[in-house]
């Protein structure tokens, strides 16, 4: 198989995932939809993660959203696609080596760190009073 060929059997592969969402409405309907999605992509075309592999696991982890979401709620599954592309992600990559059990969790506790301090730093911008002006005075 040439590189073309494997590119474009790849893109059917994943063509073939992506769920058909309300005809014209946006694929990704938050950035981090697009950004774990983008990271697959780029993982299987790097060759870190066979796509074969991803596609298993977010088979699996589909099954089990749609077993535990009650019938019919057709749009309760849509909702959750994306978190089971991102727990096949964090599956896949960590049983391919990619990261390390953990890694992520360190990570978001880092984040959680670092957006505490900067909302602790934007409650009260340096200058600025919090107490309310005075009326002015009319004489």
């Amino acid at each position: 198989m040439t590189p073309l060929e494997a590119h474009k059997q790849t893109m059917d592969d994943i063509a073939a995932v992506i769920p058909d969402i309300c005809g014209d409405g946006p694929l990704f309907r938050a950035p981090w939809q697009a950004r774990i999605f983008a990271l697959i992509v780029g993982c299987v075309h790097a060759g870190h993660v066979p796509w074969a592999t991803f596609q298993a696991r977010l088979a699996r982890e589909i099954t089990e959203m749609e077993k535990a979401a009650p019938s019919g709620a057709a749009q309760s599954v849509e909702n959750e696609y994306f978190e089971c592309w991102l727990q096949a992600a964090e599956a896949t990559l960590q049983a391919e080596g990619v990261i390390a059990e953990g890694d992520i969790a360190a990570q978001i506790a880092d984040l959680r760190v670092a957006i505490a301090a900067i909302r602790t730093a934007q409650s009260t911008p340096a200058g600025f009073s919090t107490s309310r002006p005075r009326a002015a005075r009319s004489e």
